[in-house]
């Protein structure tokens, strides 16, 4: 994921060298900015020192800008960005109690391992504290699972919550950060003045670089699926309109009744259709999830994904949605299930195929049996008289995304 590399994994030395640079910078700043010690730590509690504020923000602030362009620009799909699902009222009760241990200790985990890192003795004792409290955590998580769980949102950014375009939400952030600065110079003004220096002005030329970096977001459109495709490799688009990764009904059989892959059949035919005849193990999927379905699927080793479309048009325009959200070894069910009801029809008694059915395959149903019939996962040697070539070949999941310790 750009601009680190997809393939990193932690058991690869270049992915712990990168990974390594990356939290010994982090903890280069983080301990330049005096964040290595309790006391400034604990200030922003006591509003003497509101510095851990104005630098978080400005760092989301900054983050969320530089996504935003990347996302315009065609870099990153921000899409296949790992968020953490949304446990509204779990998320209170911790951040409550996580903030009550950040007032006491005057840490939060990271910034306790900075001060341990320049031999601090309170960054020693807040480290083992954590350690113990994680130890806690993974030993009552199946107990106190429905409280951990609570208020599921599933996975939510602000965008969805306001249901806004994101050049629009990324602006509100930067009111929102400018609104919070000038709340904290109010307030440590009222414990000790300070002229209008200039480190002041430096501040507020950035604060008026972040407002004219989220305008500029307006005049740049998104990148949509037609913008991503095109921008793949020739290699892949030849791969497709070749049928790369159209299985055939023989092997898409055999793949289901090998109880060692973890195979997962979206069907994504409309709900009518669904219910005449589906698949055994089939489940509907409509677009609204596949965004979900995609961050469920990613990572799991030895993971096969078979799409079920009305026709081989449909199936590829479903392949390339699904690819662009980062999906691995997935392929579609080739021409549909024309080609596996004309082979088997004979043995459903409620099933025939009908002249001038070709454009959808279900018409020749007379009850909707879902997948209560034998075609639905017939008998091994039904398709041998069909001729596909063998397509599916599993993959290692890439790591595309991840979240803060």
């Amino acid at each position: 994921m750009f601009p680190i590399a997809p393939e990193a994994h932690a058991s690869d030395l270049p992915s712990l060298l990168l990974m390594l640079g990356i939290g010994m910078a982090f903890g280069f700043i983080l301990e330049s900015a005096g964040f290595g010690d309790s006391r400034k730590l604990a200030g922003q509690f006591y509003f003497r020192d509101l510095a851990v504020l104005r630098v978080m923000f400005t760092a989301i602030v900054t983050a969320a800008l530089l996504l935003g362009l990347a996302g315009a620009a065609g870099w990153l799909v921000l899409e296949t960005i790992w968020l953490p699902p949304t446990w509204l009222a779990s998320a209170l009760i911790g951040g409550g109690l996580m903030g009550v241990g950040f007032i006491v200790g005057g840490f939060c985990p990271g910034t306790s391992l900075v001060a341990l890192a320049t031999l601090k003795l309170d960054g020693l004792f807040f480290v083992l504290g954590a350690l113990v409290g994680m130890f806690s955590f993974g030993e009552s998580f199946r107990k106190l699972e429905a409280l951990w769980t609570l208020g599921d949102y599933g996975r939510q950014d602000l965008t969805q919550l306001f249901d806004s375009s994101r050049p629009v939400v990324l602006l509100g952030v930067v009111f929102l950060a400018l609104a919070l600065f000038a709340l904290a110079a109010v307030i440590q003004r009222q414990f000790h003045s300070r002229t209008f220096n200039r480190a002041s002005k430096m501040r507020a030329v950035a604060h008026g670089a972040f407002v004219v970096f989220a305008l500029a977001l307006f005049l740049i459109e998104e990148p949509g699926p037609v913008y991503y495709w095109r921008k793949q490799p020739d290699t892949l688009h030849r791969a497709l309109e070749n049928g790369a990764f159209a299985v055939g009904p023989a092997e898409a059989l055999r793949t289901m009744r090998d109880n060692r892959m973890d195979l997962q059949i979206l069907d994504l035919r409309p709900e009518s259709s669904f219910n005449l005849f589906h698949l055994r193990d089939a489940r509907r999927m409509v677009p609204t999830g596949m965004q979900a379905y995609a961050e469920e699927a990613r990572g799991q080793s030895g993971r096969v994904t078979l799409l079920v479309a009305e026709d081989e048009a449909s199936a590829r325009q479903a392949w390339k949605a699904f690819h662009r959200l980062g999906l691995g070894n997935l392929y579609y069910l080739a021409d549909g299930l024309q080609p596996w009801l004309e082979a088997c029809g004979g043995d459903a008694a409620d099933y025939q195929v009908l002249e001038g059915a070709q454009d959808r395959a279900d018409q020749g149903f007379q009850q909707a049996l879902g997948s209560r019939r034998t075609i639905s996962r017939p008998l091994p040697g039904t398709f041998d008289r069909l001729s596909w070539p063998d397509r599916i070949q599993l993959k290692k999941p890439k790591v595309v995304g991840g979240g803060c310790g």
